[in-house]
């Protein structure tokens, strides 16, 4: 359950590759992630799927996610400009939530530290770092309490 959320909550951080400045970080997500995905794990099994929609008059983005299992969540992110931060919330209806912030921009990499608690009230911490490959496929590549684990994400094509 902790892998799914974060990779819900790390997802927002991919961009498209023509994001060169930390200013240009919220539009490049704005035009990068509207639409359904899936994510997958490294064996291919199903995650889950969010869809993503541009909100708050184009100054942020939303959507709900439904895991494999059937657990719903919900997210919202946006720019902190005086930090100069992705700043990205998810809460679940198992009552987990995450908490991710975007601060690292090179070349098609992109990371920041993430902050979990789960259902039970447990807490933990990492980094996370998401490559794009292109417009319909990225990867996630998470280290959480010295576990390292790589999911791939696809936009879904109705």
């Amino acid at each position: 359950m902790i892998r799914r959320c974060i990779v819900a909550c790390v997802a927002i951080a991919a961009l498209s590759a023509s994001v060169a400045h930390a200013q240009d970080l919220a539009s490049g997500i704005l035009k990068y992630f509207p639409g359904k995905w899936q994510a997958k794990a490294a064996d291919g099994t199903n995650l889950f799927t969010v869809e993503w929609k541009v909100v708050a008059n184009g100054k942020a983005i939303a959507g709900p996610a439904t895991s494999a299992s059937g657990t719903t969540g919900f997210a919202v992110a946006g720019w902190e400009p005086k930090e100069k931060t992705w700043v990205h919330v998810l809460f679940d209806s198992s009552g987990m939530h995450a908490r991710l912030e975007v601060t690292k921009f090179a070349d098609n990499t992109y990371s920041g530290p993430v902050y979990f608690v789960d259902a039970d009230g447990n807490a933990a911490s990492g980094e996370c770092r998401n490559k794009i490959i292109d417009q319909d496929h990225f990867e996630i590549t998470q280290v959480l309490n010295g576990k390292t684990e790589v999911q791939q994400w696809y936009r879904v094509k109705d």
